[in-house]
């Protein structure tokens, strides 16, 4: 059996040092509809789904309301809650990953973020985490032990915020008595073309996340899973990645190339036979199977030099702007 898994990171962050909208970036606010977690939750649901979505209670400048008042959405809705930390927001702004900080300091920062869960929680049934930024290490896993959360899904391969002891690729793997539940990545090999022509291509390693996702690109890692006949795949969101905004924050817009693709991600899994599932009930699978083999599947895409470089350009330009705003 395949397992797709969607798991969504739900935060308001504007820059590493501040933080954003709560009602734009987590619930998506526009023109008297949501399209952020009520929007992701009901797509799952469409598909006879469910997922994990990590909530950053580091994230207590919004207010405990606000924090209780998403928890309960998503377990209202048969939804898993994991947590998330971006610890700058509840320890030093000038730190932005847990694998900046000390053991003990990571301890306290874990004890703040959990009592802000228990405030919030009504199930108060805490079983997985993913830091913030993949920004895990070592110690992050025995202060993951000590406070019984035994599920990790911060490990992504060759990230260079990821400072977790090597795990194995694209698999559900124990150590330590932490299940880690990995970021699924691929080799994209994207071919170059002018005119029909192809001039050159290039290979990178990337994740499934709807931000970055093409059509073509799901095709083919839905085939490839299909050929396969078994494992998992860490279908990556955020709140946010239904919406977009202008790279000042001041306009924020339906962003419904995401909704398609997250749509069409779903619906190509379900025609498949593919079951769309939390993390913890993909480990109760798992903890009744056997294990696999790691592996790394290669796509292969194709893509106009023109429109690269089209794309190039106004990531430049919005980066350009946001850093003119944020780092005055």
């Amino acid at each position: 059996m395949i397992y797709v898994v969607p798991t969504i990171d739900v935060e308001a962050i504007r820059s590493l040092n501040v933080l954003g909208d709560f009602s734009k970036l987590i619930l998506g606010e526009i023109d008297n509809n949501r399209y952020g977690i009520e929007k992701i939750i009901s797509t799952i649901k469409k598909f006879n789904g469910t997922g994990t979505f990590f909530i950053d209670y580091a994230e207590s400048g919004h207010g405990l309301n606000k924090l209780r008042y998403i928890t309960k959405i998503v377990e209202e809705n048969k939804c898993e809650v994991g947590l998330h930390i971006h610890p700058q927001f509840i320890a030093d702004i000038s730190r932005y990953l847990l694998n900046e900080y000390s053991y003990d300091e990571q301890k306290e920062i874990f004890r703040k973020c959990i009592n802000n869960y228990l405030e919030c929680s009504e199930l108060k049934n805490l079983k997985t985490f993913r830091a913030g930024g993949y920004g895990a290490d070592d110690n992050t896993m025995s202060v993951l032990r000590e406070n019984n959360i035994l599920c990790d899904s911060s490990y992504f391969r060759n990230h260079k915020w990821c400072k977790i002891s090597p795990k194995p690729l694209n698999i559900i793997s124990k150590s330590d008595e932490i299940v880690h539940f990995p970021i699924t990545v691929f080799n994209n090999l994207r071919h170059y073309k002018i005119f029909g022509i192809n001039i050159f291509k290039r290979k990178f390693l990337k994740k499934t996340d709807i931000d970055s996702l093409e059509i073509q690109e799901i095709d083919q890692i839905i085939d490839f899973y299909e050929k396969k006949g078994e494992g998992i795949i860490n279908l990556f969101m955020h709140s946010y990645s239904l919406i977009s905004w202008s790279p000042d924050y001041s306009e924020y817009k339906i962003n419904m190339k995401n909704i398609q693709k997250l749509e069409y991600f779903l619906k190509r899994a379900t025609e498949k036979e593919f079951q769309i599932v939390s993390i913890s009930r993909a480990i109760d699978i798992w903890n009744n199977g056997k294990q696999d083999s790691e592996f790394l599947p290669e796509i292969s895409t194709f893509r106009s030099i023109f429109k690269s470089i089209i794309i190039f350009c106004e990531v430049w330009r919005r980066k350009k702007i946001r850093n003119k705003i944020h780092y005055k």
